[in-house]
């Protein structure tokens, strides 16, 4: 454990932005996309059943 903290130090602060903007952006992007999808479904399903359903039927459609 004493060298994972020691190792971390040696990394600076540019490392760290290359390495976690790339996984940022792809969770940005992932979110953006699911969250897309989970509307579309939503506004379809939405009006044929109610409440709670819609979305237990969007997250069965997604799955």
């Amino acid at each position: 454990m004493k060298e994972l903290v020691h190792s971390h130090h040696h990394l600076t602060l540019k490392e760290i932005e290359s390495l976690l903007k790339p996984a940022f952006d792809t969770l940005i992007l992932v979110t953006a996309i699911a969250f897309t999808v989970w509307l579309a479904l939503g506004v379809q399903v939405e009006p044929s059943s109610g409440g709670s359903n819609s979305m237990k039927t969007a997250t069965q459609s997604v799955v």
